[in-house]
């Protein structure tokens, strides 16, 4: 007696544990966006990648957390808008994020054991994340780093550049659907609203480097002399972005993911 007991504690424990562990390991990979002030609405030709790698844990049938580790690429050029082409500013960075976002499924969705569960739905998330990036320009044959070279004066009169790290909520939309009762698809639509508005390494004014006789960075800040045959259009104190407009930046994925702990261990028990 006193052994079978023993026996259905440790079933009970290990179902109980393995419950707990309810748990997905996916990738994801896609195409990659930007809003900013290079860029007031997507240009679609200037689209790039992402791909990443990230754990769920499932809640329940209606809530799950997730936590992503995301490395994507953004761009944006004054030529793809009339408005701006004679400014003729333009950036690439690559973006290193790491989140956590909660989602809401709007169907109740599981593993398809029971009637009352889905094998697709739609879904909303939410959360709060980190990302690092580092805005540089091509000039010539090279990519230059454009932080370094302080292209709104941050490096003059003591004055300090901005942060490469920054905070960043992610929001948006999805659907997921059951291939069987380990392997979920999905699809989804997620913005990052950004706390900074350097992605692109535009916000405020034109500084006056020539009389601070900082050549390479005037030639970086102001570049509407090569294509306004060789005339320069800005003046220091200009207006150069629009600091109050906070940057942000899109990712659209393809998400694939795979239930660790197979669901028949417990039957029952199992989301």
């Amino acid at each position: 007696m006193q052994r079978k007991l023993k026996i259905l504690s440790i079933f009970f424990l290990t179902c109980f544990g393995l419950q707990a562990q309810n748990t997905e390991l996916g990738i994801l990979a896609g195409a990659s966006n930007y809003l900013g002030e290079l860029a007031p609405d997507i240009a679609f030709n200037e689209t790039k990648w992402n791909g990443g790698l990230f754990v769920r844990n499932r809640l329940s049938r209606y809530f799950a957390l997730r936590h992503n580790m995301i490395l994507g690429r953004i761009s944006g050029h004054d030529a793809n808008f009339e408005f701006n082409q004679l400014r003729n500013l333009s950036f690439r960075s690559n973006v290193f994020e790491i989140s956590s976002i909660v989602e809401f499924n709007f169907l109740p969705f599981g593993t398809q054991r029971q009637k009352k569960e889905r094998a697709l739905t739609s879904y909303a998330f939410a959360g709060l994340g980190f990302f690092k990036f580092n805005p540089k320009s091509q000039f010539g044959t090279k990519w230059v780093e454009l932080k370094a070279l302080g292209t709104e004066g941050q490096g003059l009169n003591g004055g300090k550049g901005y942060s490469l790290v920054s905070v960043c909520i992610p929001f948006g939309m999805g659907v997921k659907y059951n291939l069987n009762k380990l392997w979920t698809i999905g699809m989804e639509l997620g913005f990052r609203r950004t706390y900074t508005d350097y992605l692109d390494d535009v916000s405020k004014k034109y500084p006056d480097f020539a009389s601070a006789g900082q050549p390479q960075a005037m030639t970086l800040s102001d570049r509407s002399g090569e294509v306004n045959g060789g005339k320069y259009l800005a003046a220091p104190g200009d207006i150069r972005g629009n600091p109050a407009d906070k940057d942000w930046y899109i990712f659209h994925t393809i998400v694939l993911s795979f239930r660790i702990i197979k669901p028949e261990v417990c039957k029952g028990n199992f989301y």
